[in-house]
């Protein structure tokens, strides 16, 4: 017996199989499909993909799966969990909850989506730019505000005497 589903990763594009048979080895362990836990079915599609459609995420604790059962084209303009579960009645797979909670597998799926690989990302921006930390600026009693940094023109940033910062600093 032989099942397969498809899958796809947010924000792509590309669908891919994930084929499971009776008996599953992963990680040279054997597993009966009947006892194949979503965290494993995590770490099958991490080691399937991890070099091409996964390569920015380094665990498979990192995923998140989503059953679903929509056709590709209505996969367009998804791009959150939120659309997942509103648009697409989509339900997230619990890591504890065996594959068999979610997916008949005696009955042969069909050429749908079945799970969307939502990666977890951090909610801070991605290029958030760092606060300056007074404390290891040299400086300089007799020098005037000395520009610090410089963002085409966006935004400046500068030292400040040390006695405006001692002013900044009292309680």
């Amino acid at each position: 017996m032989v099942f397969s589903l498809n899958c796809i990763i947010l924000d792509d594009t590309t669908t891919f199989p994930i084929t499971l048979g009776k008996i599953i080895i992963l990680d040279n362990i054997q597993y009966d499909i009947s006892e194949f836990r979503i965290s494993n079915l995590k770490r099958y599609i991490f080691s399937k993909k991890k070099e091409s459609k996964l390569s920015g995420i380094s665990d498979p604790d990192d995923l998140n799966l989503w059953q679903v059962n929509v056709s590709k084209d209505k996969l367009e303009g998804v791009y959150t969990t939120e659309h997942i579960t509103n648009e697409l009645k989509g339900k997230k797979m619990d890591e504890v909850d065996f594959i068999t909670n979610y997916f008949d597998v005696n009955h042969r799926p069909d050429k749908n989506i079945h799970i969307i690989v939502v990666p977890s990302t951090s909610t801070d921006y991605l290029y958030k730019r760092p606060r300056l930390d007074f404390n290891n600026i040299p400086l300089d009693l007799g020098q005037s505000p000395t520009q610090l940094l410089h963002t085409g023109g966006c935004s400046w940033d500068y030292q400040e005497s040390s006695e405006l910062e001692q002013e900044l600093r009292k309680e």
